[in-house]
Parts: structure tokens; sequence; C-alpha cells
């Protein structure tokens, strides 16, 4: 239990009377168990300051408009050392990015636990940033609905492209909790996992964070699955999407292996994702599998821009298998990734990334480019994917 110290003053705006009923419970028990607590006032507009400025303005977005993020530019600049912190029902990339460039610090469940709102109080407190000044960076979630597709090998080769475009700012994070093959891949140890970080999110900034993570050869820093299948179960999906946001703002890039597993967890770093690589195979259960997933993102209401359809372990002379996909699909195939089992199996058996080994081969080659025209919007002259059209045409997928 934390010493007792002065209460953290916290002006909520926001009309729900149940989130505050929340709010106070959860302070209280804060309190008692961890001897800092916060004396809680409601206020009307931002800027609505009665005796003293408060440590700490928390805005609820769900019973107040997006527009009210517009004032916080002028809000920091009158009270430069509150700690300005949001809370909706249903975090997203898009909300989460808007309130961050326009000047909050943090985030707060709408259904805080006890120790969630016990590191906000020490952020407030402490005036230690959750987030630093610099650009948020972007998350890439690399995902499958079914095993055996890949999404192992092109998470890490796209952290490592992306290391020798961004050096020393790149995270690639395995999130496949119960069974994640990161750290074999890599050949890194797993003594600091995901399991770790995710309770001392209060105390992490990047300086911190890249000393307790290892940094691979190939210039990415590798946050691995828990190594017991009992930690991964004490995981909770709020605390993936406090760990990606705090991951986001310390690196430029941050991919995310999510296997093919879509479960309260997956679902957070979907969710978070400003890109979402959807990994298939040119067969037809993969395929079947992956109309699902696509199902599953429209009713998500993902912007159908931020999916990336790929194709791994593709043979170029097979075009009629491509439009067949393409069919069945729905889409156009927006990336292939060519068949060299023998090249990706030396890479996973030295437990390093593909540039170490063949820097100059063409599944490097490729990664750059899908990272130039996917990630970094930088096409250099690359031509895009082509898309087919399928329409009228008959195929086997269809029995």
């Amino acid at each position: 239990m934390d010493q007792m110290r002065d209460p953290v003053i916290v002006h909520v705006i926001g009309r729900d009377a149940g989130f505050l009923s929340r709010l106070n419970a959860a302070a209280s028990a804060c309190e008692k168990e961890h001897g800092i607590g916060c004396r809680i006032g409601t206020v009307n507009r931002l800027g609505d300051v009665a005796k003293e400025a408060p440590q700490m303005t928390l805005i609820d977005l769900d019973s107040m408009s997006d527009a009210i993020l517009g004032q916080i530019p002028r809000y920091r600049q009158q009270f430069p050392n509150t700690w300005i912190v949001v809370t909706y029902q249903q975090p997203s990339s898009e909300r989460m990015l808007g309130a961050m460039r326009s000047g909050a610090n943090d985030f707060l469940a709408h259904a805080p636990t006890v120790e969630e709102l016990h590191a906000v109080l020490q952020r407030a407190s402490q005036g230690k940033s959750a987030v630093s000044v610099r650009p948020p960076g972007r998350i890439i979630t690399v995902c499958s609905n079914k095993g055996g597709v890949g999404t192992t090998m092109a998470a890490i080769n796209v952290a490592a492209s992306l290391s020798r475009r961004l050096p020393g700012a790149v995270a690639v994070v395995d999130l496949v909790l119960q069974h994640g093959d990161i750290s074999v891949f890599l050949d890194v140890p797993t003594t600091y996992s995901v399991a770790n970080v995710v309770t001392e999110l209060d105390r992490m900034d990047p300086s911190y964070l890249r000393s307790v993570l290892t940094q691979h050869a190939a210039g990415m820093y590798v946050l691995p699955a828990p190594h017991a299948p009992d930690e991964a179960e004490l995981v909770s999906a709020g605390q993936i999407n406090g760990l990606l946001q705090t991951l986001r703002n310390c690196f430029d890039a941050v991919v995310v292996d999510t296997g093919n597993e879509y479960n309260e967890q997956t679902l957070a770093a979907l969710d978070s994702a400003d890109k979402l690589f959807m990994l298939t195979l040119p067969d037809l259960p993969s395929i079947r599998n992956t109309k699902r997933s696509l199902e599953l993102f429209e009713r998500l209401h993902y912007d159908p821009s931020k999916v990336v359809l790929i194709v791994n372990r593709h043979d170029a002379q097979e075009k009629l298998a491509r439009d067949s996909m393409e069919e069945a699909l729905g889409r156009p195939v927006q990336w292939s990734i060519p068949n060299d089992y023998v090249t990706v199996m030396r890479s996973i058996n030295q437990g390093t990334a593909l540039q170490m080994i063949q820097p100059k081969g063409r599944l490097v080659t490729n990664f750059d480019q899908l990272v130039s025209m996917h990630i970094l919007d930088q096409v250099n002259g690359h031509a895009k994917p082509d898309s087919v059209d399928v329409r009228g045409k008959r195929s086997f997928f269809r029995r």
C-alpha cells in the first residue's frame, strides 16, 4: 500500500450518472487499498475552475460531443500542469489518436478497476506522462483465421523492415498469449513478457521500456508472450489496450502478432490497429476462414482501408487461383508474399529475421515494398497491386 498522500483534485466533465457512481466507488476503494484518493467534482464545461486548478480533468466522451477535443489546446495553455484524461466505453485507435493529438495525456476505462484508477491517479499526481510529446506511432496488427498461415513470420519481417527505416523505434509484440512463438523465432528470452509489462504501465516511459525489452540484431525491440499459460490467463483486454497505447507513445511503429484466435485480448489489438494485415493461403480452408474474418470486420465497422488482404506462400504462376480467391472474397488481393519455404525455415532455425541471412533476397525485397506501400505510404515507384475484375467468372471456391 502506498503512503497516504493528499487527494488528487479531479474535475469530471460528463453527464453519465452511472459513470460517476462507478468512478466514486473505484476512488473509495483506491484510497483504502493504495492510500491515494481523489476529490471528485463535476463541471459543466472545460475551463470551469472554482478555487483551484485541478490536478486531473476527466472528460467522458460518451456523454459529450467530440467537439470538446477542440477546446483542449486552449485549456492546456491555461492549465499546463493539469492531467487531461479521456474515457469512453468502446476505445478505438481513431478516437484515441484524435484525443492524444488534441492534447489529452491519458485514457481511463469507462468501468475502471481500482488498479486502473490507481495508475492514472499516480500519473496525475506525479505529472508523469503516459505519453510523450512525440507524435503517436502506428500500430500494425497481423492476423489470420487459421493456424499455419504465417502471421508470426510476417510480423517479424515487417518489423525488421520498418527497423531499417526507423532505427531503434520499432517494437514487435506477441499477443498469441497462450502459445506465442516470436521468442522462439527470434531466439530471445521470455523473462520479461506481456504479462510483466501490463502490470507496470504506470511506470512505463520510453527509456524504461527499452531498458527492459530485448533489442534483436535486426533492430526491433521484442515483447514476447508469457512463457506459461497460467500467466496468459491473467492478461485482460483492458490491459492489452493500455499496453498498445503505451507502446504507441514509445515507438514510431508497433507490429503485433495476434495469430489465428479471436478473443477479447486479440480484438483489442484489432481495434487499436491503424493497419490490419489479414493473411491467408491460396487454399480452400484458408479462403473460407478469411471470408468469415472479413465479414466480422464489417460487423465491427472497420474502415475497409484499414484492412490489407495478403496471400502468403503465393505462386505467381497460379493466376487462376488468385482470380478465384478475389471472386470468393469479394475484394482484391492487395499483396502477395512469394513461396520460399527453404529460406523461411532457415531464418527460423537461426533465430533471426530474413534480412539477416538474405538481405537482398526476394522475400526481403517483398517485405520492404509491402512496408513502403501499406505502412509508410511511400510507393517509391513500385506498381500498386493489380485488382482483377472477377465478375462473371466461375470458381472452384463456389463448391
